[in-house]
């Protein structure tokens, strides 16, 4: 456990909020009871477990690499939270995904 946690119980309501830099901005743009189940999930001392083995599993993408033959991405200009802060650009994302769209096929004009 890192010096930043020293002192802290893990259901410290700060502490999380802290971690997890949660401000005014970030719950208008949730919306009031996205941003309830939220700070529900990261006060809950299960969730955060979860949460960091998921991180864990995935430190990076060449993980993933062993798991699929289709491995393809991309980045969208958002933070942590895309379907709340970009919902448009991640919607068009996974249905183009979805219906087997490439990446390159767009950047050569056949989108």
């Amino acid at each position: 456990m890192s010096a930043f946690f020293e002192g802290f119980a893990l259901d410290d309501v700060a502490l999380a909020d802290a971690w997890y830099n949660n401000t005014a901005t970030k719950q208008k743009l949730m919306g009031d009871e996205v941003w309830a189940d939220y700070r529900a999930a990261i006060h809950d001392p299960a969730t955060v477990h979860a949460m960091l083995e998921d991180y864990r599993a995935g430190l990076g993408i060449d993980v993933w690499r062993r798991w699929s033959t289709d491995l393809r991405g991309r980045s969208l200009p958002s933070g942590h939270h895309m379907a709340e802060e970009v919902p448009e650009l991640l919607a068009d994302a996974l249905l183009r995904f979805l219906d087997g769209e490439r990446p390159d096929q767009r950047q050569r004009g056949r989108a």
